[in-house]
């Protein structure tokens, strides 16, 4: 090996590591993005039917989450009014790389399920 070759991957290598793991940061942000937004759509729906409650939408939402995964320090609140439910979802997403925290929040809304006569 020459010194040429082995300046050219001293320079290479840091960036070749770099781009690779901010690629998996990346995907880590879009994998907790998709799975809050997931929880967020679960607590909204078990929360909006017919004589569904805050409760429920919570629960929904923290089981779909513990299940899947893909997040960290997440909050959910769901709040049913009498003619809406609002769910907001805090996360940070999981990182690999340090002091590259990216925070998620979700905020859904849809009208409550009534019956009509």
């Amino acid at each position: 090996m020459t010194h040429a070759c082995a300046t050219a991957n001293v320079a290479i290598l840091p960036t070749v590591f770099t781009l690779f793991f901010l690629i998996i940061q990346i995907s880590l942000w879009y994998h907790g993005r998709s799975v809050a937004t997931a929880a967020a759509h679960h607590a909204l729906e078990s929360a909006r039917v017919l004589n569904g409650t805050s409760q429920e939408g919570d629960d929904a939402a923290h089981q779909f989450i513990d299940q899947v995964g893909g997040l960290d320090g997440f909050t959910v609140r769901a709040q049913r009014g009498a003619d809406t439910v609002t769910v907001h979802v805090d996360a940070d997403a999981l990182s690999v790389v340090p002091g590259f925290q990216k925070h998620i929040t979700v905020d859904l809304e849809a009208p409550v399920e009534q019956v009509q006569p």
